[in-house]
């Protein structure tokens, strides 16, 4: 199991990263060059700038069971059905049957929406993680 964040306008990042950091967990930052990125503990992908560009890279390296942090629809659509579990920027897991008109999301991010998504992380990770060591979650 890996992260793998669309880091094209992700204001979960720190979040993400930090998490994966301390729970052990390989974390990909993959962005186009329009995105200038530092992130501390991840390795990162810089892909040529053009249309979906950084989900396509995102797309080759994905695997079965690898997390996908991202807001794009039609990308977790692909994903989901590759076998990722792909979560959005408020921390809900998006299923094949999501119904990309009942989104709405606030202009501006909230601390009870940061910590939401952190929550949500952590025990995806923490479920992933007890799975593969062969004990329930």
């Amino acid at each position: 199991m890996k992260i793998l964040i669309d880091g094209d306008s992700c204001p979960v990042l720190d979040i993400a990263e930090r998490l994966a950091f301390r729970r052990a967990v390989e974390c990909t930052v993959v962005h186009d060059t329009d995105h200038e990125l530092h992130p501390e503990h991840s390795e990162q992908i810089m892909v040529d700038k053009g249309p979906d560009s950084a989900d396509f890279r995102i797309m080759n390296l994905v695997q079965p069971g690898d997390i996908v942090v991202t807001q794009d629809i039609k990308l977790a659509w692909v994903l989901t059905s590759m076998g990722a579990y792909v979560m959005d920027h408020d921390g809900v897991l998006y299923t094949d049957y999501t119904d990309p008109h009942a989104r709405f999301r606030l202009p501006k991010r909230t601390w009870q929406q940061d910590a939401a998504f952190y929550y949500a992380l952590s025990d995806l990770i923490w479920t992933l993680s007890a799975d593969a060591d062969g004990e329930t979650g």
